[in-house]
């Protein structure tokens, strides 16, 4: 099972691939796919067959896979930590 998100930033709808490799809709399914509940959604998904989703149109945007894993960690002023080793 292959998970993803298209639209536009904001407002993306879950989704999932088919057999054939076709982007299906499954908005109806899971409001979203968030990190949150994750698992939760992924045991609704299996269940349903994702022939029997409807077919997404078109070339919508990709959005990042989950919600609440988009943002990328803030950078750090400090210089990165240098690992020592003991070796001689």
């Amino acid at each position: 099972m292959k998970l993803m998100r298209y639209g536009p930033p904001g407002n993306e709808r879950a989704a999932m691939l088919d057999a054939q490799g076709r982007m299906r809709d499954a908005s109806s399914i899971v409001a979203d796919l968030e990190a949150a509940g994750l698992m939760e959604s992924m045991q609704r998904l299996r269940a349903v067959d994702a022939a029997s989703l409807p077919i997404v149109e078109g070339n919508p945007r990709i959005g990042p896979p989950v919600r609440g894993r988009d943002r990328r960690p803030a950078r750090s002023s400090s210089p990165p930590a240098v690992a020592s080793s003991s070796i001689r």
